[in-house]
């Protein structure tokens, strides 16, 4: 275990370079000798395994292999199991795991769309997100469902916060609302829809009313997205902030329409990115009276460096 903290320097050093292969040996290196010393489906291995998982979508999203998607749902299986074991099948611990499975089953979904986007472009706001290549050898396994397994982790999020009262409200809600959303990426609008009633059903008075503010008054951008890595990260001084400023409509469907960029500094540099971004987006669409309607007007501003 002493070698740990020295490996996890040196990974620092090559993703720094984007050194992708070294970085993944001493990051499999590390979880192994984790294994070795602790033993298979001791509650000690969970954060190492959150770790290695959060290690390969991290790096998935910085541009490297779909394999990391794969190698992030295995491992994320196996910390599932050890919760289970060791804790149970309603233990709260399940919700961030569930959580990362249907996050790594959107990302396999938006592959299969890869060449026809519906819906699953990427994501609004991240047009800074780096485009990838993937070789011959990264064709994505017919077993996997990304639908399937990213509904059945979603569904049984929703049924652990039911299985355990004592938790906030809030938090259910927000299990909900994920699942409607993933109704209506993959146009089971009538199944979003009463996901999102039932969310709205939990809470009464002034908390009800804060809801439809925050998450129903205007649409929302539907993606799962990896956050950014920026624990390690330096600003770079000599990188200047520019933006592009858009307007569009949203159909009841979640669909954009008329998008128009009515600003951008510096002028053209990103306007098509983020065109194509918007373009290829699903929306939450804003919903009155418990039904989507038609959102006009919508203004959006999306921020990068240079």
């Amino acid at each position: 275990l002493d070698q740990v903290p020295i490996l996890s320097h040196l990974i620092d050093s090559y993703v720094a370079v984007e050194d992708w292969k070294n970085a993944n040996d001493k990051q499999s290196l590390i979880y192994n000798i984790q294994k070795q010393h602790y033993g298979e489906g001791n509650p000690k291995l969970l954060a190492p395994i959150n770790k290695m998982v959060k290690w390969h979508l991290i790096a998935y999203n910085r541009g490297s292999s779909m394999l990391h998607l794969l190698s992030a749902m295995d491992l994320n299986s196996k910390a599932i199991d050890i919760i289970e074991n060791n804790y149970g099948a309603d233990d709260p611990r399940l919700n961030e795991t569930l959580y990362r499975q249907a996050l790594a089953s959107y990302h396999l979904a938006e592959l299969q769309n890869i060449s026809q986007p519906t819906g699953f472009g990427q994501p609004v706001g991240l047009a800074q997100t780096p485009s990838r290549t993937f070789p011959a050898a990264d064709n994505l396994p017919t077993y996997f469902n990304p639908y399937r397994d990213g509904k059945r982790a979603l569904l049984r999020r929703v049924n652990l916060f039911k299985s355990n009262p004592q938790l906030p409200v809030r938090d259910q809600v927000e299990a909900l609302v994920n699942l409607g959303d993933w109704y209506f990426l993959f146009d089971k609008r009538e199944s979003a829809l009463g996901i999102y009633k039932e969310a709205l059903a939990l809470l009464s008075g002034d908390d009800q009313n804060n809801l439809v503010g925050s998450i129903f008054d205007r649409p929302r951008a539907l993606n799962f997205a990896i956050p950014f890595d920026d624990e390690n990260t330096k600003p770079d001084q000599k990188k200047q902030m520019g933006y592009v400023r858009v307007k569009f409509s949203v159909t009841p469907g979640g669909r954009t329409r008329n998008i128009e960029v009515i600003e951008s500094n510096p002028p053209d540099m990103k306007d098509s990115e983020v065109y194509k971004s918007i373009k290829h987006t699903r929306y939450r669409p804003r919903i009155v009276d418990g039904k989507p309607v038609l959102a006009e007007g919508v203004l959006e501003k999306h921020i990068f460096d240079y």
